[in-house]
């Protein structure tokens, strides 16, 4: 989750992009704005171009930070199976092998 301003939250995998444009209005010139991929918008009015542009990197930068926690996850889930499916083989080659012995069965490798 991301926070955009003090009451707005959303998911990153939701944001389509995030814009900061100046507009014309007098008393809060300058916009930030958040598309979300379902269409919608949400957008902040700012006094100063300095907070809106604070803002606007700090929400790119949650952003990128959830996207690389969500690879992160991926990575480590994919290197658990891995390691899984490694260790299965080799228990089971070693359980074979165990197995032939009891039985005394000759097995030819096929290469």
């Amino acid at each position: 989750m991301i926070s955009f301003g003090k009451y707005h939250h959303i998911m990153a995998k939701d944001v389509e992009y995030v814009e900061a444009l100046k507009g014309d209005s007098d008393s809060y010139p300058y916009h930030l704005t958040v598309y979300l991929r379902s269409g919608h918008k949400i957008s902040l009015a700012y006094m100063k171009e300095e907070n809106c542009k604070a803002e606007h990197a700090r929400v790119i930068r949650q952003i990128e930070m959830e996207q690389r926690r969500e690879q992160d996850e991926v990575m480590s889930t994919l290197s658990i199976l891995r390691t899984t499916i490694n260790s299965i083989d080799s228990r089971q080659l070693r359980i074979w092998r165990h197995l032939e012995k009891l039985l005394k069965v000759q097995v030819e490798e096929v290469k």
